[in-house]
């Protein structure tokens, strides 16, 4: 995601996929370690944070039917062919990686 300029005059983005999070930076583009309170006040940065938490809602979603399938050898999707946009592969490349 790109970054997003609010009216004072910072710009916010949404960075990490299970647990995203806001990342906000100043107009010269020094990337702030906390976000100042007047920018989460900002009708766009609460708009945001909104889609943060449904984001992290369906991320964590994802990963447990995908444990779903893996514990309870559930068949998953087969030939999917639509492009990797919600997480999918994602949650079944991470229980893999954690079978090893």
């Amino acid at each position: 995601m790109g970054w997003i300029g609010i009216a004072t005059g910072h710009e916010l983005t949404v960075e990490g996929t299970r647990r995203p999070v806001f990342a906000c930076r100043t107009a010269a583009g020094l990337v702030l370690a906390k976000m100042p309170a007047s920018v989460r006040k900002d009708p766009i940065a609460v708009r945001l944070a909104a889609l943060c938490d449904r984001f992290g809602e369906h991320a964590r979603a994802v990963h447990d039917r995908v444990e779903s399938w893996m514990v309870r050898s559930l068949p998953g999707p087969a030939g999917v062919t639509f492009p990797e946009v919600c997480g999918w592969w994602q949650a079944i490349q991470w229980f893999g990686a954690a079978a090893h």
